[in-house]
């Protein structure tokens, strides 16, 4: 019993003689000027510790009364998530978007410590995201992906303050690499087909760093138009006709399967539609073109004036084809004749039709397309005779204007012709 009152008595001495040298402050210092919560978005530059000294107020009670301190009058300490928190310097990483838990400690000059939790709350960046979700391209058509998307793409901040470029980011690119260069970020469009490209930003500042697409290199390029003109055998007064060249821009031989014309209104409302035009190759080399004519649609519907019709479309269907040709015929170049007998506008062209094969060809069909002085393609006339052409012999063959007006010829200044066989003799 009498040790234990010792040290009681021992305790009470020790904190009197405490109390003596460090008078009777026992109160713990109270931190305030900072919320609970500090938000800021990623990317921001942020000193922790700096942002504390400036803002963070400390009062105290002490002998003297109460007295308040900067951070910098006490010893303080800042324990934080050292993966975005660097002690030496102060700076808090704000790369990566998340919560992240702070702890100050403040010891006041009796000794008395106290501390404050709070979170820093990093918001992540918005992505402005406008690349399609397929991007069709022309063979032949130079093409960067990385251009691309630096144009397609916005970065902000949340209230969008900020704006940032894809190029302030670190950032792969995932594409075949028998068509893409990473290096460059240039595209190979000379093959054909579908590619799946998917960009990563290789940064913490996005709830979503990924975006995925697809790319259609299409190997047929196609120069379309339509023809409205007055007819006396339509019971509406007009008849029309759509036409187009089709021109092979890949590295890799095409079949042509099948070619559709479509006819639409100014409300986007179809018209008319035939399956079935004439169409001059359906073997296409890489470089080569071929040409179609639709007089077909305008049996199946009427129109009542010129401006009826105000939009024309062009499927084709095709094939890769790695087998010889088999079904083009060589064309030589077309001579304007503006006095051919045989048709209303006396327009017409005249070339030599080659059948190269060792096979006679029964029938065989020709198209020539009419460009303007400036090279643009303003029509496409039909053959007149499709006379039989015996192997490895040649043939004269004609196209012309069908209909009546001189519109269209008198502004043609060239033409170019191409002809496959529709059938052989005896098949």
């Amino acid at each position: 019993m009498k040790k234990v009152r010792m040290f009681i008595t021992i305790s009470v001495a020790i904190i009197m003689i405490a109390a003596v040298f460090a008078g009777c402050d026992l109160k713990a210092p109270v931190i305030s000027g900072i919320d609970s919560v500090i938000e800021l978005d990623c990317k921001t530059e942020f000193n922790l510790r700096d942002y504390l000294i400036e803002n963070v107020k400390i009062a105290d009670e002490t002998d003297e009364g109460n007295v308040d301190y900067k951070l910098t009058d006490l010893k303080y300490k800042i324990s934080c998530d050292d993966s975005v928190y660097d002690e030496e310097t102060g700076n808090f990483n704000t790369d990566k978007y998340g919560n992240y838990d702070v702890d100050l400690s403040v010891t006041d000059m009796s000794h008395n410590k106290t501390k404050f939790a709070f979170t820093v709350k990093l918001n992540p960046l918005s992505i402005d995201n406008k690349v399609e979700e397929i991007v069709k391209i022309d063979c032949g058509t130079l093409f960067n992906i990385k251009d691309y998307l630096s144009e397609r793409i916005t970065i902000t901040n949340a209230d969008k303050s900020v704006e940032y470029k894809l190029n302030d980011f670190d950032y792969t690119i995932d594409c075949s690499e028998t068509v893409y260069n990473a290096a460059s970020g240039k595209l190979d469009t000379s093959k054909s087909g579908d590619y799946d490209v998917a960009l990563t930003i290789n940064s913490g500042c996005f709830e979503n760093n990924k975006i995925s697409f697809k790319i259609n290199l299409n190997p047929l390029v196609i120069d379309k138009g339509y023809y409205v003109y007055k007819s006396d055998t339509s019971s509406s007064g007009f008849d029309y006709l759509g036409y187009c060249e089709y021109k092979n821009t890949s590295v890799e031989n095409l079949s042509v399967t099948s070619v559709e014309f479509q006819f639409f209104d100014k409300d986007g409302v179809m018209i008319a539609s035939s399956d079935s035009p004439e169409y001059s190759r359906d073997y296409l080399a890489s470089g080569e073109s071929g040409y179609s004519l639709d007089t077909y649609a305008s049996y199946n519907s009427s129109i009542s004036n010129e401006d009826e019709i105000a939009k024309v479309e062009v499927n084709i269907k095709y094939e890769k084809n790695t087998e010889a040709d088999s079904t083009s015929l060589e064309v030589e170049d077309m001579r304007i004749t503006n006095d051919y007998d045989y048709n209303v506008s006396g327009f017409a062209g005249t070339t030599i039709v080659t059948n190269p094969y060792n096979k006679d060809v029964e029938y065989y069909s020709l198209l020539a397309g009419m460009y303007d002085k400036n090279g643009k393609l303003i029509g496409v006339m039909d053959s007149m005779d499709n006379n039989l052409i015996n192997s490895k012999s040649k043939s004269r063959a004609t196209a012309a204007w069908l209909p009546d007006s001189r519109k269209i010829p008198d502004k043609v200044k060239t033409l170019k012709a191409s002809a496959r066989v529709t059938s052989f003799v005896g098949e």
